[in-house]
Parts: structure tokens; sequence; C-alpha cells
């Protein structure tokens, strides 16, 4: 009798411990202060500039550091890339196209978009760090109206951002500067509780005690 009871005692308590939900590393990305105006804007924009962004990484990659690349190119079909402990990546701002996030950035190149004058884009990052040094590399994008290039250098970054209008010879290049933050976030999926295998464990010991009760 004393084994079952050990042995649902046992069951209940493993099981009644919710296993703990994984977790991502989040370097987020926002431009600090007006960007300094180098050029003509016409027509003026509408909204303002405000880069920013999100880098996520595993866990596991931002405590023993990573190292990750993207060379894709739609006008001439070029991909290449480099993702291991990437989990999202993110791109903003009050000029660049909406949903640049972890889908739009890197699919790969389609053959209808290929040749310059098609809706296609450009976007490259070389980019590496560890929760302990911040994020440090480059992040460009570039598609037929607008272009920004930056550059991370741990807790800060730096930047040009433009845009172009062929038919109206138009263009704004600004210098933009900012911070990189990051944080621990828990992940989308967690691991949930077996509930019926607990149940079960309660069972068996409640069992065993009814069991005892009687025999004395």
């Amino acid at each position: 009798m004393n084994h079952l009871v050990r042995a649902a005692a046992l069951v209940a308590a493993a099981f009644s411990v919710i296993a703990p939900a994984k977790a991502d590393y989040v370097f987020s990305f926002n431009q600090v202060g007006e960007p300094i105006d180098r050029g003509v804007v016409f027509p003026a924009p509408s909204q303002p500039l405000a880069v920013g962004g999100t880098v996520v990484v595993s866990n596991a990659a931002a405590a023993n550091g990573f190292s990750i690349s993207l060379d894709r190119n739609d006008f001439s079909g070029r991909y290449n890339a480099s993702l291991s402990g990437l989990v999202a990546i993110s791109l903003t701002g009050g000029l660049l196209p909406a949903g640049l996030n972890t889908g739009a950035l890197l699919e790969r190149p389609t053959p209808p978009d290929f040749g310059f004058f098609n809706a296609g884009r450009n976007v490259g990052f070389t980019l590496s760090g560890s929760a302990a040094t911040g994020l440090t590399g480059t992040f460009s994008y570039f598609d037929l109206n607008v272009q920004t290039d930056l550059t991370f250098a741990g807790d800060s970054f730096t930047g040009q951002f433009r845009t172009e209008n062929a038919l109206l010879g138009c263009s704004r290049g600004c210098t933009i500067g900012g911070t990189v933050t990051g944080a621990t976030v828990p992940s989308a999926t967690a691991v949930p509780e077996p509930p019926s295998l607990a149940l079960f464990g309660a069972g068996l010991l409640g069992l065993a005690v009814v069991r005892r009760r009687a025999a004395a």
C-alpha cells in the first residue's frame, strides 16, 4: 500500500507543475529625435519617419551569441540566407510600406518580380550579437520608392533614409539615429500542463488513502 501511495503522490506532483514557457529575446530599435534633412521633398511627407523595428532571436541564441544574414534581390532573383537563431524580424517607418515583417522581408523572390521596373525589393542584413553585447551589424531595405540603410552598434543605431519618385524627380535624404533595447519575452507557444495525467495521479492518491482507511 505504501508503494501505491508513493507512486500516486509522485505522479500527481510531477504533472501538477506547469512546464516553463519557452522564451525569446527581442531587440527593439527606434528612431530618436527628428531626422537631419538632406535634399528636397515634394510632395512633403504626410507623416514622420519614425524608423524602427525588431529583431527577435531564440533565448539560446541571445545567451550564446548569434550571427544571421540575408541577401535578397527581387530584381535579379538572388537569395542567400543564413538565419539560424532568428525567430522574427520587422521594419517600420512613416514612409516605409506597411507590413514589412518576417514573411514580407524573408520571402524568396518570385519570377514576376524580376526586372527593375517590376514591384520588387532588395533586403539585406548582416547582424550579430547577444544579450550581453547588444545588436551589431547592418540592415538595408530598398524598393522603387524608398531606401533605408541602418548600422547597429550595441545599444544604438545610425543610418540614412531616402525616398525617390522617378516621375517627379524628387528625393529625400535624411540622417537618422536611435536606440536599441533588448528584453526576454515569452514565446508565442507555451508548453501546456497535461491536466488529465495530474487528475489521474490525484485519483490514485485518493484511492490509496481510502484503501488504507478500510484496511485499518
